[in-house]
């Protein structure tokens, strides 16, 4: 079914608006809510994203059973969007400068030009209309809200310094100027598709990771709060997880924030 697609001049956050009316009842999978303007961006944590004019920002509420997975595997969907997105770009920019950077960014040449957040939150089948599905509600369960910040064109000359020294977007990359509303159903399309490939054939969305995979070779540190592991990046495994080569050993990483030491 095609997702329903809503824009919005101004909002917060587009994750926590969809949060804010999953828990109020008013939305529901599969639709996707996108933003001219957020005032509260975030990323990972408490990591703000920075979000002027130029940007594309949406989130895609997903009822995850139609991917039979849990929650457990969250950080994979992030991968897999990442994947979505890459192949996105990649037809305006050379695919071989597009590169994704674990566990939830998308790279060109070196910067940053889109983040990833994916969340889960408990859904409420017993009170969705039945007809948004067809013939059934979905199942009890998870909802993924997916979103996404993609840098479309961008006045760098507005940006925070550190901003325009590590990001880039569609617009210097490519030379051409999109507006969001170009690019939105493309992207929302790819997120399906990809999910649904994951679902078919993991090992195969993985590999498509492995061949852009930013960190790989480069020397990093790994920050899991109280505990920190430093190594040589591998790649990932067909599981999501960063293979780092430590001096005692592979090391699978499941989550952390990441900072690269050398090998740029």
């Amino acid at each position: 079914m095609q997702a329903e697609i809503e824009w919005l001049q101004e909002i917060d956050s587009t994750n926590d608006y969809v949060r804010r009316m999953v828990e109020q009842r008013k939305l529901f999978p599969p639709t996707t809510i996108a933003a001219r303007k957020q005032t509260a961006g975030r990323g990972r944590g408490e990591n703000r994203w920075w979000s002027p004019d130029g940007c594309l920002m949406f989130t895609s509420l997903l009822d995850s059973g139609s991917y039979a997975r849990d929650v457990s595997q969250l950080p994979q969907a992030a991968l897999v969007v990442g994947v979505a997105i890459a192949d996105l770009l990649s037809q305006y920019i050379d695919s071989s400068d597009v590169q994704l950077k674990w566990p939830n960014d998308v790279y060109v040449r070196g910067r940053k030009i889109a983040g990833i957040l994916v969340e889960g939150i408990q859904g409420t089948p017993e009170n969705v209309p039945a007809f948004r599905f067809g013939s059934s509600a979905p199942g009890n369960g998870l909802w993924w809200i997916v979103g996404v910040g993609l840098n479309l064109a961008v006045d760098w000359g507005l940006a925070p310094t550190d901003v325009q020294q590590r990001a880039t977007c569609v617009a210097t990359e490519s030379g051409i100027t999109f507006r969001g509303e170009e690019l939105l159903p493309s992207a929302v399309s790819r997120i399906h598709h990809f999910l649904n490939q994951w679902q078919a054939d993991p090992t195969t969305i993985f590999e498509l990771f492995r061949r852009r995979c930013y960190l790989r070779d480069k020397f990093i540190e790994v920050n899991q709060g109280v505990v920190q592991y430093r190594g040589m990046c591998q790649s990932v495994d067909d599981s999501g997880r960063l293979l780092l080569a430590t001096e005692t050993g592979t090391r699978p990483i499941n989550s952390g924030s990441i900072a690269i030491l050398a090998g740029e």
